[in-house]
């Protein structure tokens, strides 16, 4: 487990849950490879409210060059659970 208390596998988990939260999408639909734009069509202010509410939720700060990098909910993931290791 990181510092925080949190796995990979708890990250991810709360950053479904914001993304159904901010899309109405259905849990079973949000995978680690699910594609953010292609996939599952999430427009850039909707990836912005939920870099938001994952800032407030994991008490870290996301740069806006890196929500334009993420490709996939992994790569959100595997974002913030660097970030919560520093």
């Amino acid at each position: 487990m990181s510092e925080s208390g949190r796995d990979a596998k708890s990250i991810f988990a709360a950053l479904s849950d914001l993304i159904v939260k901010c899309t109405g999408f259905d849990p079973d639909e949000i995978r680690r490879e699910s594609r953010i734009n292609d996939e599952l069509a999430i427009d850039s202010l909707s990836l912005v409210e939920i870099a938001v509410r994952a800032e407030d939720t994991f008490g870290v700060r996301i740069d806006d060059d890196a929500v334009n990098s993420f490709h996939t909910v992994g790569d959100a993931a595997d974002y913030l659970e660097a970030r919560l290791k520093d």
